[in-house]
């Protein structure tokens, strides 16, 4: 039986090519930020930044993973003598303040 090889490069060049074509044309950034809404209950997104991605195998089948940075600002509330009390976004701080 003969034996097929691909040169690593190429095979690394095509993986970079793939993730970068993802990242730039297919990524949905709208579709993030009602992701991290609906599961984090992250509403007062900054910015969404590509860090790295890769392809993984995921439940037996091959999958790209793409690395996002998420920045928001989240308020701590604290007591006088340093105790946390809660969490909260800086929308939910704002609309709070009195």
């Amino acid at each position: 039986m003969s034996e097929m090889s691909v040169e690593k490069q190429m095979m690394v060049y095509t993986i970079h090519e793939l993730i970068e074509k993802l990242k730039n044309y297919i990524i949905d950034l709208e579709q993030v930020r009602a992701v991290c809404k609906e599961q984090h209950g992250i509403e007062a997104i900054e910015n969404i930044d590509f860090e790295r991605g890769n392809c993984i195998t995921y439940k037996d089948n091959k999958a790209p993973k793409l690395d996002l940075t998420i920045s928001f600002c989240l308020s701590i509330l604290i007591d006088r003598k340093g105790n946390y009390i809660r969490t909260f976004t800086e929308n939910v701080a704002q609309a709070s303040i009195t």
